[in-house]
């Protein structure tokens, strides 16, 4: 057990947990052991702890992370587990219910979504009668069905964001080695002051850039010990707080660029030492 556990990130135990609740439900429930229902709840978990607790080689698992392969097909079928479940829960666990799925209708859709307003008439006249027949089954299963394809698709929208941010990290960090390998001591980028005093130095691109990065680090570490620990599966927040770094050499660069052009007119052109100052505060 302990080498299954073993690398098991956030989302993956939040996955397996969700899946044992699910299960819980699934024996309380009014199912014969030999349902059809039963079975195509089992499936649904069985899916979802498969994903859950997928080891394959290394490569094939950051293909996963990076595709998200495995978190939507977790998700995807504990919801379906979910939906399943509702024919053959008890009344008063199906009470239990009404109340969630109110809080996610109005998570999810919009106020003015005509859906919306329809799902909550369902919802509120289910919560007022004694007995619910299968017509409230159906209505609580649609309303299920609704709510879960709209979170999946938040989700997509996050995996996406999550991925465009990594693609423009590694375009960042492509342009600061590129404009660093600038070696000349009078550098076709105005980060030289524009009447130099004689015997000051003019520092190099990739001086101002390393030492916007220092600040850029100090930045994200202050990020980070802000961000608190979430099972949130594509793990927006480190992505922005990394692709920080890249972006705080270039916007020392260009910080030092402006000061040094005599752009802001509240900043003169200063000699390296002070550039280098200026740049650890454009990097932060």
């Amino acid at each position: 057990m302990a080498d299954r556990d073993k690398g098991r990130t956030l989302w993956r135990e939040e996955v397996i947990q969700e899946a044992n609740r699910v299960q819980s439900d699934l024996d309380r429930s009014e199912f014969v052991p030999d349902a059809k229902g039963r079975r195509h709840v089992e499936d649904r978990l069985h899916q979802a702890r498969d994903a859950a607790e997928a080891h394959e080689r290394r490569w094939k698992r950051v293909r996963s992370w990076w595709s998200g392969v495995d978190i939507e097909a977790a998700w995807r079928a504990i919801h379906a587990a979910k939906q399943e479940l509702i024919d053959g829960m008890a009344d008063p666990d199906l009470r239990a219910q009404y109340p969630l799925l109110r809080s996610k209708v109005e998570q999810y859709l919009k106020p003015n979504d005509p859906e919306r307003v329809e799902y909550e008439k369902w919802l509120e006249r289910g919560e007022e009668q004694e007995s619910l027949d299968q017509l409230d089954r159906a209505r609580l299963r649609t309303v299920r069905t609704a709510v879960d394809a709209t979170s999946d698709a938040q989700y997509a929208k996050i995996h996406r964001f999550r991925t465009t941010l990594y693609i423009g990290f590694v375009a960042v960090i492509v342009l600061d080695i590129v404009l660093g390998l600038e070696r000349s001591t009078d550098p076709w980028l105005p980060i030289c002051p524009p009447t130099p005093t004689e015997g000051a130095s003019c520092p190099l691109v990739w001086q101002i850039e390393a030492v916007g990065l220092i600040g850029g680090v100090l930045a994200a570490a202050v990020a980070l010990l802000r961000i608190p620990v979430t099972h949130e599966p594509y793990n927006l927040k480190r992505a922005q707080t990394l692709v920080k770094l890249p972006l705080s050499a270039l916007t020392a660069l260009v910080g030092i660029m402006l000061l040094q052009s005599n752009v802001i007119d509240a900043l003169e052109p200063l000699p390296a030492p002070g550039v280098l100052a200026y740049a650890v505060i454009f990097g932060y």
